[in-house]
């Protein structure tokens, strides 16, 4: 069944934005005023930017019993991404495709997860 993410609370989210991953299952990403980025869905192929180990939620989409998914938003972790020595970054802005993810942050850096 359904149920209601409470987990919002005290955050103000500023932008919501969706996406398909190689299965065929969606994803999304929420920006909070304080510049984190927060995914939930599919995460097949590593649309969520939080790691496969963060997706251990069978059959999240009904139907799909392949899909690992997850259904509470976890914040996205930059701290893997390569010579970056900035973190955590302020992101400004996301926008999500088929199968990958953008971020951009406060000085101009883009980042990008999944498997465009």
């Amino acid at each position: 069944a359904d149920t209601l993410f409470t987990g919002w609370k005290g955050v103000n989210v500023t932008k919501v934005t969706a996406g398909r991953s190689q299965t065929a299952g969606e994803f999304s990403l929420a920006l909070s005023s304080d510049g984190r980025v927060f995914s939930f869905g599919d995460c097949e192929t590593g649309t969520l930017g939080v790691g496969q180990s963060q997706c251990s939620v069978p059959n999240c989409v009904r139907g799909s019993p392949s899909i690992n998914c997850q259904r509470e938003p976890q914040v996205v972790d930059f701290s893997h991404f390569q010579n970056y020595a900035w973190y955590p970054p302020f992101i400004t802005d996301i926008a999500a495709g088929d199968r990958f993810a953008y971020a951009i942050a406060s000085n101009n850096m883009v980042f990008s997860w999944g498997n465009p």
